[in-house]
């Protein structure tokens, strides 16, 4: 700047400002560009880092540490609360980890970790060559190697840790699942064209689950229209035959809506639901046309009807699936 004062023949003064005004006041070196990398397929490689949490009850009160580890490709997380941040912590958690990806048929093959002195230890690297996974290492004073656990972890502190006031460090950390849950379910994810991180699991987790919830939510819905009861609890009103065996009785057979009967007996479905919108009886105090059968409620319900239900609802998820 001094020769440019020299050059031009003015003030230090004057060309600071001159330059201030259109920001370049202070040399900066240029930017590096921003390397963007993504793996093609769930497990090839696993971010893991760590991120201290204050306990809860002022100064002095210590810390735990959050562990965290998330798929490059799909971006499904897995975060627990452990004491401190030893190699025995990072190992209980590597393995902890592992195990839950494999639940979700997702083989780790690598992991990637900062240069924690957890991460370097000898015990660290024979967990690693028992799971079989090769272990890979952050550039030193490069946080930004490592950007997905990083990013990951600002997300968990800004809607899991702060956004509310916990009365205790088990409060906080019993509502870390329902959260991991909704992060890896439902949560749109802007990398993912706002899709959730379950939508590139290889089983399909997501769709398996959004079908499961559509079939409960229109058998409830069929049902209420019908007979009142709620979908747990919906019955045939002359013997104990369940809805969804009657409606695969329905479909296996062959039978249209209008002539669908209960598998056990000779009731007509149809029939049942129009005396009960025919009669003007309400939906609880609906009545077979063939018999006096007083169509059960939903508070009546009998114990175990609720189970055997939604047992029937998960195998056809299942088997469409």
């Amino acid at each position: 700047m001094r020769n440019i004062a020299w050059a031009l023949e003015i003030s230090l003064t004057s060309v600071w400002r001159i330059c201030a005004a259109v920001g370049l006041s202070r040399l900066r070196p240029p930017a590096e560009p921003i390397k963007r990398y993504e793996r093609d397929q769930p497990g090839e490689l696993l971010h893991m880092d760590t991120k201290k949490l204050m306990c809860i009850g002022g100064r002095g009160s210590g810390h735990e540490v959050m562990h965290v580890a998330i798929d490059d490709h799909s971006r499904v997380a897995f975060v627990q609360i452990l004491p401190d941040e030893t190699k025995y912590s990072a190992i209980a958690f590597l393995k902890a980890a592992v195990a839950f990806f494999e639940r979700q048929r997702v083989h780790i093959q690598r992991l990637l970790t900062d240069n924690g002195s957890a991460y370097w230890s000898r015990d660290f690297a024979a967990a690693c060559a028992d799971l079989e996974i090769k272990q890979r290492f952050t550039r030193p004073y490069r946080p930004q190697t490592n950007g997905k656990a990083e990013r990951f972890i600002q997300t968990c502190l800004r809607e899991w840790v702060r956004v509310k006031r916990y009365a205790t460090n088990q409060d906080r950390t019993k509502a870390l699942k329902p959260w991991l849950k909704y992060y890896n379910n439902e949560r749109p994810h802007s990398a993912l064209n706002y899709q959730p991180p379950a939508s590139r699991l290889p089983n399909n987790v997501l769709k398996h689950n959004i079908y499961v919830f559509w079939i409960m939510n229109m058998v409830k819905f069929e049902d209420s229209r019908g007979t009142g009861m709620s979908a747990g609890t919906s019955r045939c009103p002359r013997c104990p035959t369940s809805r969804p065996a009657w409606r695969s009785d329905s479909r296996g057979t062959g039978m249209s809506a209008g002539t669908s009967r209960c598998p056990h007996c000779p009731t007509s479905r149809l029939a049942w639901r129009s005396d009960s919108r025919g009669t003007g009886m309400s939906a609880g105090a609906s009545r077979c046309p063939r018999s006096s059968t007083v169509a059960q409620t939903g508070g009546e319900a009998v114990d175990g009807q609720v189970d055997r239900a939604l047992g029937s609802l998960v195998s056809l998820a299942g088997t469409i699936a």
